[in-house]
This record gives structure tokens, sequence and C-alpha cells, in this order.
């Protein structure tokens, strides 16, 4: 019994000097994508450590961070997402559909049923009734199966009783340089704007490690 407690007693005083530091321990899902990589890079430079579930672990192996570790699986298998999750303070899903390989729906399920202390995922403008015009060119340019299935994992989210859920909903994306700037809003309307940069789109998930304003809402990203 006594051994336990001391267990107990230096897990809590692990947890607490973590937090004490600001080091965040983030679980990623889609960490070789190009909003993903670039996130990578923000968090390893702020000093946290990354747990990166990925089905290609030599995608990454070019980043040398004692706090980068790479777990090789897939977001649409629960087990792998819950090992992932497992001892971490945040996931954030920088996950998306590749052609016809639709992976959104099945990830929204297992981070909700994964239960992690907070999620930021990202989804897109269009989403959640926030652009029906935007919508129907969605459907234009990928299809309507692929649309719908990014609405399903956004409507899962929406309505996940997990608490601390953040739907990032980014306007149009590009891969231009970083303005390292950003507006984030919770107002539904469109706005006919430029698009932003993926790296812009990563800053906002690393700002979003030390601050709570969003947490449990939806943003739409400009």
């Amino acid at each position: 019994m006594r051994g336990c407690f001391g267990r107990l007693f230096v897990i809590c005083v692990l947890c607490l000097a973590r937090n004490i530091a600001g080091k965040k321990y983030i679980a990623l899902l889609g960490g070789t994508g190009g909003v993903g990589r670039k996130f990578i890079d923000l968090a390893l430079d702020r000093g946290h450590y990354v747990k990166a579930l990925v089905r290609t672990p030599s995608k990454l192996s070019n980043i040398e961070d004692s706090n980068l570790e790479i777990v090789k699986g897939d977001s649409t298998c629960l087990d792998d997402v819950k090992r992932v999750v497992r001892g971490t303070d945040v996931l954030v899903s920088c996950v998306g559909n590749k052609g016809s390989e639709l992976v959104m729906e099945k990830t929204a399920g297992n981070i909700v049923q994964a239960k992690p202390r907070r999620s930021i995922v990202l989804s897109s403008l269009g989403l959640g009734g926030t652009s029906n015009a935007l919508k129907s060119v969605f459907y234009m340019l990928v299809g309507k199966k692929a649309v719908e299935d990014y609405e399903n994992a956004d409507e899962i989210l929406r309505n996940s009783k997990t608490p601390s859920v953040t739907v990032v909903r980014p306007t149009g994306l590009s891969n231009a340089s970083a303005r390292k700037k950003y507006d984030a809003t919770n107002e539904t309307s469109f706005r006919f704007t430029r698009r932003i940069p993926r790296a812009d789109v990563a800053l906002f998930l690393a700002d979003m490690l030390e601050n709570t304003e969003w947490d449990g809402k939806c943003v739409q990203l400009y």
C-alpha cells in the first residue's frame, strides 16, 4: 500500500511540475500533412512534447528532437488513437481526406471515444452551417461523399459531450509564406477573403495550446 501511495505522489509531482513549466504533452493526428508538419516544428520550438500518430513514420525521420515520439498507427483505428492519447494533455488533429479515402467521420468518432482532456480539431469553413455557398463549391471540387464525410465529422465533434472540444474551420488553405497572423472569430457568416497560409493555421493551433479562449467552441479562421 505504501508503495502505491509513493508512486501516486511521484506522478502528482511530475504532473504539477509539467504544468508549472508550461510544457504540454500533445497527441497529434495528421502530422505528415501540410498543416500538421508545420505544427510539429512550432510545438517543438516552444518546448512541448509531441506524440505523433502516423501511418508512415519515415516521413518524419528527418526530425531529430527528443521531444518528438513517433507512433505508427492510423487515426481510423480506435485502439491507435487511444494509445497516442494516453498520458497527454491535449489532442490536436490535422487529419484530412486525401482523394477518395474518406477518414474524417471515423477519426472524429475515435477522438470522442478516446476521451482526451482537450481536443483541437481541424475542419473547414463552409461546414456546420457557416456558408452554404462555399459548401456548394466544395461539392463541385471534391464531390458529395467527401463533403458529407467532413460534415459528419464536424457534427460528431459539435455534438459530443467530451469536454473542451474545439472545432477549427479555416478558410481556403494555401502554401504561401506565413503572414504570422490570423483572424479568429465565432461569427458564422462567410467572408470573401484571400486564402490563409497553412503555416498560419499551424500557428493558431500552436497558440491554442496555451490559450483556452476557444475551448468547447467552433472557430472560423481567416
